[in-house]
């Protein structure tokens, strides 16, 4: 993950998305597309291994986040079942 350490970046839970500080994230993430929030794009990163996406879903805690397919950026790939 190339971002600055203040930069945000959407973090994906199944269905759903919140924006997290770049150096927040400490498990194995790769950039599965984009999501656009308030007028602004981020980038969208899954946990590559079940533990990773167990992590993630840590970070939520009671929060739903933002719902993906209201805010994902069209033009990027399909390769997540969302």
């Amino acid at each position: 993950m190339n971002n600055k350490k203040n930069d945000l970046i959407a973090l994906k839970s199944g269905y759903y998305f919140d924006l997290f500080r770049a150096d927040e994230v400490t498990m194995n993430v790769e950039e599965v597309g984009a999501v656009q929030l308030m007028g602004k794009q981020y980038p969208l990163y899954a946990g590559k291994e079940y533990v990773d996406a167990q992590a993630i879903d840590r970070l939520f805690g009671d929060s739903m986040g933002n719902l993906i397919s209201e805010h994902r950026v069209i033009d990027e790939p399909d390769i997540c079942d969302y």
